[in-house]
């Protein structure tokens, strides 16, 4: 009995030290292109920055159906259709892709895609590019969101009601 009290003095000690959920936080990648971090569990909250494809952040809240995590740009809430559990390799072999590819190559690599294998699928393709290529730069305001969510009587969870 008195040699296990040192161990549980040691152990409520590193306990009270640093946080539980350090030890147990979720490492997930981003499987979007890109997406915001925003200051609160909302598609409405303020972007107060964003994270890339491959990247990976760490899980430090859960708030119904959004994650606050921790990401090399800064913390911040994200829904979680953005991100996956799988770890993302875009290059084998690299320390960091981010010194070897752009992003829109990372995007592409990350997909089984690669300029050329992109502009063969292109040529062969009956799709108007021309139009996929303005549709993935379009950005919608938090203002054009609320309309929509409002206008629309759309609710969910974490969400304006």
């Amino acid at each position: 009995m008195k040699k296990t009290m040192p161990f549980f003095l040691i152990l409520l000690t590193v306990l009270t030290i640093f946080p539980a959920w350090t030890c147990f936080a979720e490492t997930m990648s981003v499987q979007v292109k890109k997406t915001p971090l925003r200051n609160s569990p909302s598609f409405l909250g303020k972007m107060t920055g964003e994270v890339l494809y491959g990247q990976e952040v760490k899980v430090i809240e859960k708030n119904n159906s959004w994650l606050k995590v921790k990401a090399k740009t800064g913390d911040g809430w994200i829904h979680p259709s953005a991100l996956t559990s799988k770890k993302i390799v875009l290059q084998a072999g690299a320390e960091d892709v981010g010194r070897t590819a752009a992003t829109g190559e990372m995007a592409l690599a990350g997909k089984g895609f690669n300029p050329e294998v992109e502009k063969e699928f292109r040529k062969d393709s009956k799709l108007n590019y021309k139009d996929v290529d303005k549709i993935e730069r379009y950005e919608i305001s938090n203002q054009d969101r609320f309309s929509f969510i409002r206008d629309g009587e759309l609710s969910g969870a974490g969400e304006i009601k």
